[in-house]
């Protein structure tokens, strides 16, 4: 977001994968309006702090319980080397849930309100 005034702000949606612009529209917002968006986003920027200590516990866990990096992990499992054992599923789901939410913290600090 880019704020043009007190009440106009720039939207812009990115391409998490090549973060390239892809669309930009402008929206009015009204100047009274602008507290609760600030307070959402500082809500939702909190929930996702609490999910990210979250699962980097879980992750954690997981490094000490199998003894390797996520690093390592997920390029053993990516290379097919760890087979399809469900204890990996659940070591790979913390370590995408991670890196969704540490995308989405990013998008949020970016947001110049």
């Amino acid at each position: 977001m880019i704020k043009n005034s007190d009440s106009e702000f720039l939207i812009l949606l990115y391409s998490l994968k090549s973060n390239k612009i892809t669309m930009a529209t402008t929206i009015t917002i009204k100047e009274e309006a602008i507290p609760i968006v600030k307070s959402g986003l500082a809500i939702e920027e909190n929930i996702l702090k609490i999910s990210l200590d979250e699962y980097k516990k879980d992750l954690e866990a997981f490094e000490r319980e199998y003894k390797m990096s996520s690093a390592v992990f997920i390029q053993k499992f990516e290379s097919g080397d760890l087979g399809d054992d469900a204890k990996w599923f659940d070591f790979l789901f913390a370590y995408r849930a991670y890196e969704h939410v540490k995308k989405k913290l990013k998008l949020i600090d970016e947001i110049p309100i």
